[in-house]
């Protein structure tokens, strides 16, 4: 079996979203230590990734979601 064959059961997009929009709140504020450990929970619970750079975040490999903009987080189709 390979990880392609994996199916994934499907990520809830409100704790997601609500944890991204803290973690964001918690950079603007410089709180860094926060931030961190909302990424890491992202990671652990969820097998979220977060790109900071891009503003998007996915779950395991395949970018799925979406951008994060400072009031919201926009979760759509898989990204280009």
């Amino acid at each position: 079996m390979q990880v392609s064959d994996v199916v994934q059961a499907p990520v809830d997009e409100r704790a997601v979203s609500r944890l991204i929009m803290e973690r964001e709140d918690a950079r603007r504020s410089r709180d860094y230590r926060t931030a961190d450990a909302l990424r890491d929970n992202l990671s652990r619970e969820f097998s979220v990734t977060v790109d900071d750079e891009e503003r998007q975040w996915w779950v395991g490999e395949r970018k799925v979601c979406s951008r994060v903009e400072s009031s919201r987080v926009e979760c759509s189709s898989p990204c280009p």
